[in-house]
């Protein structure tokens, strides 16, 4: 039943129509929602087992990845909801990475040498060779000044290297980890300089799937 304050302030229900005083003491009156949502539905439920895998994610990577890129890359939005935001859709309603190739492990805008890829060193299971191509164009290749990280995904593990440094004529580097054999590895691959903008210090990362042997 609604009610009607010496103010002339209505609150309570009449037919479709609410009257709500808020936290602040403003008045407002509206219409009553067609639809009941609730908040604990299947949908809103996977939605939060969604985001609370995100944020498990988040929290393992953020001293090596979000605190140092993601949080100097955007001025307007923190590290940890631009990483969310980017990178929603990747995982699924149970909480897993669906989507490895999709993954965006870093951001910024310096250059990535042309043709990476990476690959298992033949006979040697735990050794990882990331190579590139030379280009036509120097100034697309140049690594000299520059440093080659990764982050590689493997069994629930997570596996970072950071600022290996890199010479001119660099067109190759080799990793060893400590994986277990057989295992798929899900690399990321991107690089970084000292140097520069906040925007231009890191790259963004290259996605690589090593299968399992």
């Amino acid at each position: 039943m609604g009610k009607l304050n010496n103010k002339g302030e209505f609150s309570g229900r009449v037919g479709d129509m609410i009257g709500v005083i808020n936290k602040y003491g403003k008045h407002y009156i509206r219409r009553k929602p067609e639809e009941y949502h609730d908040a604990n539905s299947a949908k809103q439920q996977k939605q939060r087992t969604r985001f609370a895998a995100i944020n498990k994610f988040i929290s393992r990577i953020n001293p090596i990845i979000i605190r140092p890129i993601w949080h100097g890359y955007s001025k307007k939005m923190q590290g940890t909801a631009l990483f969310s935001k980017t990178n929603f859709q990747v995982w699924d309603n149970n909480g897993y990475i669906a989507h490895y190739d999709q993954l965006k492990m870093t951001v910024g805008r310096l250059r990535v040498p042309f043709g990476l890829r990476a690959k298992r060193v033949e006979g040697e299971d735990r050794t990882i060779e990331i190579a590139w191509k030379p280009s036509i164009n120097p100034a697309k290749n140049c690594v000299e000044g520059k440093y080659i990280n990764f982050v590689a995904l493997c069994d629930g593990d997570i596996y970072h290297m950071t600022e290996y440094p890199l010479e001119q004529d660099n067109y190759n580097v080799e990793f060893q980890l400590d994986f277990p054999k057989g295992s798929a590895v899900h690399l990321y691959v991107y690089f970084s300089r000292q140097k520069g903008r906040e925007n231009m210090k890191y790259s963004e990362s290259t996605y690589c799937y090593i299968d399992s042997l």
